[in-house]
């Protein structure tokens, strides 16, 4: 059968566009080689207990309470803190490590290059039965790699002050294993902040009645990209700390954006007994935010500043813009 013009003119055509690369195989329409799309890697399935990290902590609110954690395959990559100057008396002035901008999204996570790459899995350990907290036992399992109690689901106070807070996982391919701490009685930090420029600052709170525990503070001058430079200091639960005017003047000189503010945090820090997984951690905490008036840094009025400031909408003194 002899084939119609029409039809062979339509044939050459088409070669003549795949001879040009226009075919299936080219940069264009749905075939597009452009568009190739990453396949996601599967978890891996060869890991031991011993690479378990990550941890669980118990949070004591204001009238509330929350358990959560996660546990991953490895080390994500990328250090929280970066210390920008040495320590003193268990205080450094530190800076936040910025984060990747969109956040990343899924299982991937943020490294130091700022770049979204596949981190650590998420890992399911099973069921998770906590003891300690309440009169009952209590169990969570994990959603997406994420376990969490909180609401009513857990009571308020989640634990008396020094006693044993446990919980035991079933492991999963990993195996059991058991991770305990002991409860922390809740902070109180109410007493009268007198700081000035130049000087040492001197912080005091109600000691632990029971319960061991460490004292995390953390110190910012002000919100916004300032909030990430901050003083971090991690010492004894004594009762009171003075810190160096050194450190307090570094961070001062690194920018002041808003009104100073003290955190403070009271934790104790448990995880097993010895045995794997050894990388990861149960910590217990109750913290206390205040904001806080520096002589020489804070103001109400021009007055309140150098000569060569002014009191920035009545917060804190900014240098004059010609």
């Amino acid at each position: 059968m002899e084939q119609s013009p029409w039809c062979s003119g339509v044939v050459s055509a088409w070669a003549l566009l795949i001879a040009a690369g226009c075919g299936p195989n080219a940069g264009w329409g749905p075939w597009s080689q452009d568009e190739v799309i990453e396949p996601e890697p599967q978890p891996p399935t060869d890991l031991t207990i011993d690479q378990l990290t990550g941890g669980f902590t118990l949070v004591i609110g204001d009238g509330v309470s929350r358990l959560s954690g996660i546990l991953r395959g490895g080390k994500a990559p990328g250090e929280p803190l970066w210390i920008l100057s040495r320590k003193a008396g268990g205080c450094s002035v530190n800076m936040e490590r910025p984060t990747c901008q969109p956040a990343c999204s899924g299982v991937k996570v943020c490294s130091e290059q700022l770049a979204c790459v596949y981190g650590p899995w998420p890992m399911d350990v099973g069921t998770i039965y906590v003891n300690g907290v309440g009169g009952a036992e209590l169990s969570m399992s994990a959603s997406e790699g994420k376990y969490l109690l909180e609401g009513d689901a857990l009571p308020y106070p989640p634990c008396n002050p020094g006693g044993k807070v446990e919980l035991a996982a079933d492991g999963g391919r990993f195996g059991p294993f058991t991770l305990s701490g002991e409860c922390i009685t809740p902070l109180v930090f109410s007493a009268p902040i007198n700081a000035e420029r130049h000087k040492p600052l001197k912080l005091s709170w109600t000691e632990a009645n029971a319960g061991s525990g460490r004292m995390r503070i953390q110190i910012a001058l002000g919100g916004g990209t300032h909030a990430a430079i901050r003083i971090v200091c991690d010492v004894d639960d004594s009762g009171d700390i003075e810190i160096e005017a050194a450190l307090l003047e570094q961070l001062v000189q690194l920018g002041v954006t808003g009104l100073p503010s003290v955190t403070m945090t009271r934790l104790s820090a448990g995880g097993t007994d010895g045995s794997e997984p050894r990388q990861v951690f149960l910590s217990i905490q109750h913290s206390v935010a205040r904001e806080f008036e520096m002589k020489g840094v804070t103001c109400r009025e021009d007055i309140d500043c150098p000569p060569s400031q002014i009191c920035y909408q009545g917060t804190y003194c900014k240098t004059k813009t010609k």
